[in-house]
């Protein structure tokens, strides 16, 4: 059989190397301010208020459902502010309004999706069971964005060859797309069981990946789709080191290679263009073995950090 893309599991990936790096690399001072533009259930959110217990911290998370589920777990702490927005949107937030707006001094982005969303929320990001096509993790109707129903039952069959090869990398894009135009003629896409059984049907058994779902790759191509993962992931590595203070540090947790890629040459760019920001680490860590053993979730990840310099002048630059 093959196992699902994620795990059910609810602690935060590599914690103990993003408190680490923030500990070795942080000056001491009696208040620190942490952003955690990732909040999800608060699972980075609460090791840093363990490690920091005098700190001020500030998450975000675009769900609204994930800031409840996080504040259910953190109780009444005075330290902690949450936002519901989008990690790439911090620039249009008042932070002065806050009392934020001299920065951070350190920024986290763990760009894994959450477990809830997979097994728990109903929106057909999992294989299993059968629920509607949606893939949004933002759900606030003011919002004009589209499901994963609508753009596989309406977009042009260049457009999907597109999503599901650029964020998929999937090989047998070409007859999934045949295949899935054929069949929406006269029986649209409704559930995430519809188009797994499609895609189980068009890629022949022995061409599985083992011990994965054979639409692992087109499930996350229309999940970054839906969500517009990488316009925000981009937007918010161009953003967010304006907001660190000196000396402040930037993690990012990336999962897979298409977005590490983004984060790694976003980074470096950065780091050739401005002085003020150097690595931290000279390559990513990764998960230890331990870590992995424990946490199945964590065997893709890949922590990158950089430093904005002591010697900065300006707040944003």
């Amino acid at each position: 059989m093959y196992e699902e893309e994620f795990q059910a599991v609810h602690f935060p990936v590599m914690w103990q190397d993003v408190i680490r790096t923030a500990q070795e690399n942080i000056p001491d001072s009696k208040v620190l301010r942490f952003l955690d533009g990732t909040g999800g259930e608060a699972g980075h959110v609460l090791k840093f208020a363990e490690a920091y217990p005098d700190s001020e911290i500030l998450f975000l998370d675009r769900d609204p459902t994930m800031i409840e589920r996080a504040w259910s777990r953190l109780g009444d702490r005075k330290n902690i502010k949450s936002l519901n927005c989008n990690y790439s949107e911090l620039a249009q937030t008042d932070l002065e309004d806050l009392s934020w707006g001299d920065g951070f001094d350190g920024i986290l982005l763990d760009l894994g999706i959450s477990t809830y969303h997979i097994l728990e929320s109903g929106r057909g990001f999992s294989f299993k069971g059968t629920e509607n096509f949606d893939m949004r993790l933002d759900t606030n109707l003011n919002r004009k964005q589209v499901t994963a129903a609508e753009i596989v039952n309406t977009y042009p069959s260049k457009e999907l060859e597109r999503i599901f090869y650029e964020y998929g990398e999937e090989r047998w894009t070409k007859k999934i797309v045949e295949r899935l135009v054929e069949r929406r003629r006269t029986n649209p896409i409704e559930s995430n069981n519809d188009f797994s059984k499609l895609v189980e049907s068009t890629i022949p058994r022995k061409f599985w990946p083992p011990k994965t779902h054979p639409a692992t790759r087109v499930f996350q191509a229309l999940r970054i789709e839906v969500n517009q993962e990488f316009q925000h992931l981009k937007k918010a590595l161009a953003e967010l080191p304006k907001f660190l203070k000196p000396d402040g540090i930037f993690q990012i947790i990336s999962f897979h290679s298409l977005e590490d890629r983004i984060v790694k040459h976003s980074l470096k760019d950065l780091v050739m263009s401005n002085k003020e920001f150097s690595f931290i680490h000279k390559k990513p860590l990764l998960p230890s073995e331990d870590e992995m053993k424990l946490n199945p979730a964590s065997r893709s990840a890949k922590l990158r950090a950089i430093q904005r310099s002591a010697d900065t002048k300006n707040k944003r630059y």
